[in-house]
């Protein structure tokens, strides 16, 4: 078996100067041999060898592109703005959880196994009075593009509910069919529950 590996030195070990440093890469050769026998000595033996400089070099006649910065194209702006509203909506959802509440409380308040976020010698303590839950978890099939799915997915984190998720993307072969056998025809959000 034999590998090549190339090895340039490290710029630590380097010194540094003002002018260029020189490029000084090594490719080592490296040999490996096994040889087992029918008793239970095997031997092993391995062999490293260094050439000289080599490098890498373009094909002839390449040329390479010339970098571009990155901007949308100019009839894409408003679908780009569009897209990252609901970044910014959803960004204090967590706080608007059903009974959700947040305090500063001292140290000794909350118990050492649990995890809280300490603030200036005092501790976050979280705490949430969720209504009643169903026994069985609610299923949702749906998909990810669909505004009505979406709407979904919002008021569920908001109301903190435990759902099961079924994703039924476009020709999907999963669940997407399962909605058309439950539901008669194929319309998301579509819910068991």
């Amino acid at each position: 078996m034999t590998g090549v590996l190339n090895v340039s030195p490290a710029p630590i070990f380097r010194p540094f100067s003002s002018h260029k440093l020189s490029r000084n890469n090594r490719v080592l050769l490296v040999k490996s041999m096994a040889q087992s026998s029918d008793s239970s000595n095997g031997s092993t033996s391995v062999s490293t060898q260094e050439e000289p400089n080599s490098s890498f070099s373009p094909p002839p006649n390449f040329k390479p592109p010339k970098p571009k910065p990155f901007t949308p194209r100019g009839d894409k702006i408003l679908d780009i703005l569009g897209a990252s509203l609901a970044l910014i909506f959803r960004l204090g959802t967590g706080a608007l959880v059903s009974g959700y509440s947040a305090s500063f409380v001292p140290k000794n308040e909350v118990p050492s196994d649990q995890y809280a976020l300490e603030i200036a010698g005092f501790k976050v303590k979280e705490s949430s009075n969720i209504g009643p839950r169903p026994e069985k978890p609610i299923e949702i099939y749906e998909f990810e593009s669909c505004p009505f799915c979406r709407k979904v997915r919002e008021i569920v984190a908001i109301l903190d509910l435990d759902v099961l998720y079924y994703p039924c993307p476009r020709n999907g072969p999963n669940f997407r069919p399962m909605v058309g056998q439950m539901g008669g025809k194929q319309q998301f959000p579509y819910m068991v529950g």
